[in-house]
Order: structure tokens, then C-alpha cells, then sequence
């Protein structure tokens, strides 16, 4: 016999997440996508899809066909996978995507943007303001922001060092080593010069550049600035307020959640939503060129 307090659900939504990316960001997310859509009445399940990201790599939907089980009014699927889509496409499931992208996907219902380079005119400008004269990009194998094209474009001198951690370590710990070795090998060769500002596109790895920057004796903004992207709540953490690119976890995941609820009341997803970071000023960029001071680090001169 039906218990007569069970919970009633007006539908259901399934969060699909791809390759186990279960990291602090998209648990927050996702928690927020679960609060918003239960609390509208709608039972919530996330289905991780493991396997290989890769166009051509095979995936083990095992788990998503569990949740496929019973009635789906929405799938979301967090990132571009080409494979993810054509499943859902073949089990008859309605989908809609959250990713990098300037155009929804063929075959699904809507798109909701992350916008990652949201934040980069304001950034820009408090880049030309602060008289910055070159800026050093330390960035993960080409993910998230790309601030070097506008920087340019200001007519700030820019550069761009990428790096691709070992990841067999973890992503999280290979991020922070990479930031950290990325910024050792850089000065290894380089010197950095009033006005300069380093700029961390990552904020798993801004926490080893920062670590890097503070056993060379160089801080924010007496000798460099340094501005960061981060996510709200997780960091990372300096002697100073940082400048930043922030994102927020929870507000992401209302964006979507409200996005899926139009579409299930609705029958239409809404066009443009999207989530990206916000700019805040902080303390590491100077409000004015800086002055010279005498330095004993044979790398600042």
C-alpha cells in the first residue's frame, strides 16, 4: 500500500554529467539545480556517464539508462559530448545543454551558455586603469578564459603560457602543480617589471602560481599585480583581496534550473539563458601605475 505522505513528484529531470567531473564547482551546481527543482515539485537524479570524452571514445551509459528508467521531462547534459546527445537522441529523451557554445546543439531543446569570458571587458579595463603595461596569462591547455586577444586589443602587451597538468595525480593536485612549475619555469627565463600583472585563468591553479609568486618575494600589488579567476565559496585565498573573475556555483545552477522549469511548463526553452563570471576589483591591482621600490630578488629588478 502506497504510503500517503510520499511525496508526489510533478516530474522529473536528469542533470547527465559526463567523465566522473564530480569537483567542487559542479557539486556545488549541482545542489543548487537539485534545491531549486525539488522545491518546485520536480524529483531531481544525476547520472554520471563514464568513459571517454573524446568524439569516437565509448561511454557506459549504464547508470543513465537507470535513471532513464522511468518518465524523463528533461535531461540536461553539463559540457559538449557528441556521443551523450546522439543516446539521449536514440532513447526518444528530450535534452538540453550546458556548455561553452555560441549555438544550441542540433537535436536538443535549448542551450544554456557558460559564458567564460563574461567578466573579460571589465578586467580589461581595470587592467588599463591599474597602468598595466604587460600582463603574463599562466593557462590550462586552453580551458576557460582566454583574456590575451582583449588585452591586445587595449594595447597592453600579452602573452599567453599554457600548460597541460599530469593528471594522472588528479586533476585538482595536477592543476595546483601546474600553476606552480608554470610560474617557476617562466622566471627561470623571465624577469618580471613594474606595471606587469599575472593573471591565472584557473583557480585550481592559481593556488600553486600563488604559491610560486610568494616563495620569489614578489606580492600583490607592491610588486606585480595579480588578478585570478574563482569560484564564490571555493577560493583561491591571498594575503589581499584578489582581483578576479568570479564565478558562483549556486547562482549557475538557478540559471538552469529556471531555464529547464520555463521549458517543462512551458514547451519552450528560453533563448540566451547563460551563466559566466562576475568581475571583482579586489586589492592585488593597483589603482595607479606603481612606484618603484629597490628590490633584492635577483629576478625583479
Amino acid at each position: 500500500m502506497r504510503d500517503r505522505a510520499a511525496r508526489q513528484w510533478l516530474g522529473h529531470v536528469v542533470f547527465v554529467c559526463p567523465e566522473l567531473d564530480a569537483g567542487p564547482f559542479q557539486t556545488a551546481m549541482t545542489e543548487a539545480l537539485r534545491t531549486r527543482l525539488n522545491k518546485a515539485g520536480f524529483l531531481f537524479t544525476r547520472a554520471t556517464v563514464e568513459g571517454d570524452g573524446a568524439e569516437g571514445g565509448k561511454y557506459d551509459f549504464s547508470l543513465l539508462d537507470a535513471a532513464l528508467a522511468r518518465s524523463v521531462d528533461l535531461a540536461i547534459v553539463l559540457y559538449n559530448r557528441p556521443a551523450i546527445f546522439r543516446h539521449l537522441q536514440h532513447r526518444g529523451v528530450p535534452f538540453a545543454v550546458v556548455a561553452d557554445l555560441d549555438k544550441p546543439v542540433a537535436g536538443a531543446v535549448g542551450l544554456v551558455r557558460a559564458d567564460y569570458e563574461s567578466a573579460i571587458p571589465e578586467f580589461v579595463a581595470a587592467c588599463v586603469a591599474s597602468g598595466v603595461r604587460r600582463a603574463i596569462q599562466f593557462r590550462l591547455s586552453g580551458i576557460l578564459c582566454d583574456a590575451v586577444p582583449a588585452l591586445r586589443a587595449a594595447g597592453i602587451a600579452a602573452k599567453s603560457v599554457s600548460m597541460k597538468p599530469e593528471s594522472a595525480k588528479g586533476w585538482y593536485v595536477a592543476s595546483e602543480e601546474a600553476g606552480l612549475s608554470g610560474v617557476m619555469r617562466y622566471t627561470a627565463s623571465h624577469k618580471f617589471e613594474k606595471g606587469d600583472l599575472v593573471f591565472f585563468s584557473s583557480d585550481h591553479m592559481a593556488r600553486g602560481g600563488l604559491l610560486a609568486l610568494a616563495s620569489l618575494g614578489l606580492s600583490a600589488p607592491d610588486d606585480i599585480g595579480i588578478a585570478t579567476w574563482a569560484n564564490s565559496g571555493l577560493g583561491p585565498v591571498y594575503f589581499r583581496d584578489l582581483s578576479r573573475m568570479e564565478m558562483d556555483p549556486a547562482r549557475s545552477g538557478a540559471t538552469v534550473a529556471e531555464a529547464a522549469l520555463e521549458f517543462i511548463r512551458t514547451g519552450v526553452f528560453p533563448a540566451g539563458a547563460s551563466f559566466g563570471p562576475k568581475w571583482h576589483a579586489g586589492e592585488t591591482m593597483s589603482s595607479r601605475p606603481l612606484v618603484p621600490r629597490p628590490s633584492q630578488n635577483p629576478l625583479f629588478p
